[in-house]
């Protein structure tokens, strides 16, 4: 499979409550033991597992509250989060990006972040009169991607001719000095790292 930079281990387990904590490093080792993906790792499940061993019994043994078994249960703890995370760097650095190895680590695997690439022209715009006459105001939902908008306007009589071509950085747009009472015809479209898409259905309105 191909390196894909987007695919990286989540460390939220640092944030789990201490049973959970050891039941997610148990399922860690588990998953990792006899894993062809990962033959060797830095540090070994074997030492992972005698850290985990020793967290429980700290664990354990600090359930009647005495400071001393409670510092050394945090002790044991931020040992056993430690190793997870160097275990972390082992095995992405082994799996080079491969989602399926990764996932089968037994760690969460962030979502995979999807290219934009083409875009797909907007949706006719959403034209309202302005605040003054003989202005049209335009609104799109400018997609995840879109770098910018362009905005065209023609009159009905003649729908190839555009008055006017703008493009703005956000998906809102006003045309004015249009003249009342003729119905103008507006389209967008937008920019993304491909380029500019398509044109936009058209929406027509009368301006007053």
């Amino acid at each position: 499979m191909s390196n894909n930079a987007q695919s990286r281990l989540l460390l939220s387990f640092v944030r789990l409550r201490l049973a959970d904590l050891l039941m997610f490093g148990r399922h860690v080792v588990t998953s990792l033991t006899g894993n062809a993906s990962f033959p060797t790792l830095n540090p070994t499940l074997a030492v992972v597992t005698t850290s985990l061993d020793a967290f429980e019994a700290a664990d354990d043994a600090a359930m009647d509250g005495g400071k001393v078994l409670v510092a050394a249960r945090q002790a044991a703890k931020l040992d056993t989060v430690t190793l997870l995370r160097q275990l972390v760097t082992s095995v992405e650095n082994q799996a080079n990006g491969d989602r399926v190895a990764l996932t089968s680590s037994g760690f969460a695997l962030s979502k995979e972040r999807s290219k934009v690439g083409d875009l797909p022209p907007p949706e006719p715009p959403l034209v309202d009169q302005g605040l003054n006459p003989g202005a049209i105001k335009c609104r799109i939902n400018k997609p995840r991607g879109a770098s910018s908008t362009i905005w065209r306007i023609a009159l009905e009589s003649a729908p190839t001719v555009y008055l006017e071509t703008v493009s703005t950085l956000g998906g809102r747009y006003t045309f004015t000095g249009l003249t009342a009472g003729s119905v103008y015809l507006i389209q967008a479209a937008v920019v993304g790292a491909a380029g500019q898409t398509g044109w936009s259905p058209t929406s027509a309105l009368m301006a007053l």
